[in-house]
């Protein structure tokens, strides 16, 4: 992950405390990355991201994010924080439904995953619980986000 993105995250995180609960919540940054809800099935899409415009990502030029409607709210949360990765990372991007093997196709959907995985994945459940499982349960995401931000924050 470029240091510049990383930066951006952490910043993200910081100035929107949004590691003030193991669960993390994303609402704080709907400011910065606009939601709208389709059915997006018919194109086997969880998700797509459209970058800022100019590439600034400001609350008056956000990220557009469209999500399936039909998503649980694990799977919504999921998608929004990948799509919200493709924002930062300022390149267009999509989430395939169901394809947990697509999460390390290409480097555009690993960056993705990359920052979704810093987003909600707090640096304190892993120094707290240690053990996959348990940081998975207690953030509410799946094991493979959890291996990804020890990645990242180890390096």
């Amino acid at each position: 992950m470029r240091d510049e993105v990383y930066t951006a995250v952490h910043w993200l995180i910081e100035d929107h405390r949004l590691h003030t609960w193991m669960r993390v919540s994303l609402s704080p940054l709907e400011s910065l990355f606009h939601v709208r809800h389709a059915d997006l099935r018919p194109f086997q899409l969880a998700g797509s991201c459209i970058p800022p415009t100019g590439g600034r990502l400001t609350p008056e030029t956000p990220a557009r994010i469209v999500l399936d409607a039909a998503l649980d709210d694990y799977c919504e949360r999921l998608a929004y924080a990948h799509e919200i990765g493709h924002g930062l990372m300022g390149h267009a991007g999509a989430l395939m439904m169901g394809s947990i093997d697509q999460w390390f196709v290409d480097k555009a959907e690993r960056e993705a995953w990359e920052v979704a995985s810093l987003l909600l994945v707090p640096y304190d459940a892993i120094t707290r619980y240690g053990d996959l499982h348990t940081i998975a349960l207690a953030c509410e995401v799946p094991e493979h986000l959890v291996s990804l931000a020890f990645r990242c924050y180890v390096g």
